[in-house]
């Protein structure tokens, strides 16, 4: 009886062994695979880098013939070109933020009104001096983006 014992634990502890060695084998193969995939998709991401840094930030689309920014029903027009040049320079500079979206009604309307007669709105939730501002497309509700508080002091100094 001892001797069926010891065979059947040795048999279990090489199987056991075997079973390891082919999993650590399978292993280093799944990485190797991994690596190439990696690699290869590092070139593609290289080509469409562009594409992805303008996905990452808000475009103004046209040639801008006024703004206007509205607050609790007040509206303040903006059609000189160093304050449309600022806040285009706001919009453009926003960074799109990773995650679900999921904000209270926005303290600012921007409305940005080009001369080919097309208008594009966006909504800001303006932070306070130090802080960070967030911006988002009207016509994208599930893309948030953001502004340093250094943009944010722009912001505020352009509607007082």
């Amino acid at each position: 009886m001892n001797k069926k014992a010891s065979l059947l634990l040795t048999s279990v502890c090489l199987t056991s062994i075997l079973i390891g060695c082919q999993l650590k084998d399978e292993t280093q193969k799944e990485s190797a695979k991994e690596i190439e995939v990696a690699s290869a998709t590092d070139s593609d991401a290289d080509a469409d880098s562009s594409s992805e840094e303008e996905a990452n930030h808000l475009n103004i689309e046209g040639s801008i013939a006024k703004m206007s920014i509205s607050k609790d029903g007040d509206v303040t027009i903006l059609d000189d070109a160093e304050s449309i040049e600022t806040l285009s320079s706001v919009i453009e500079s926003a960074r799109r933020e990773d995650g679900i979206v999921n904000m209270s009604n926005p303290s600012h309307y921007v409305d940005v009104f080009y001369t080919d007669k097309e208008k594009q709105r966006f909504h800001f939730w303006l932070g306070e001096e130090g802080e960070r501002s967030a911006v988002m497309r009207a016509d994208d509700t599930h893309s948030i983006y953001t502004v340093s508080a250094t943009i944010t002091e722009k912001i505020i100094k352009l509607i007082q």
